[in-house]
């Protein structure tokens, strides 16, 4: 019956010694990954940062390049669209004489 109670100690001894070791060794770990985790969210944030900036400039550069390019055409377009109403009014009051309607004098019907 001692040889049994002492057998029994000695399990339970070698069973709470495992299980030790393996709470120790699985802390270790953990401890390791948190590390891990933190450091790999900050290449994240780093990473996320050097993005948003480099969207900025590239954005920036964006509306300098598309205002450099737009200005000469836009004038160009308002150029030839001011030579295509003065063609217009030249040819509208060239007509107009030779029109049949009375533009500033009351017709007959108005009396």
């Amino acid at each position: 019956m001692k040889k049994l109670n002492i057998l029994c100690l000695v399990t339970m001894a070698i069973t709470i010694g495992c299980l030790g070791l393996n709470n120790y060794r699985l802390g270790k770990r953990i401890n390791q990954l948190e590390a891990d985790a933190v450091y790999s969210n900050m290449y994240l944030n780093d990473t996320a940062m050097k993005l948003e900036m480099f969207l900025s400039m590239i954005e920036d550069e964006m509306h300098s390049s598309i205002r450099r390019i737009s200005r000469p055409i836009a004038r160009e377009e308002v150029i030839k669209g001011f030579q295509e109403f003065a063609r217009n009014f030249s040819n509208a009051g060239a007509k107009k004489g030779s029109s049949n309607e009375i533009p500033n004098e009351k017709s007959k019907g108005d009396n």
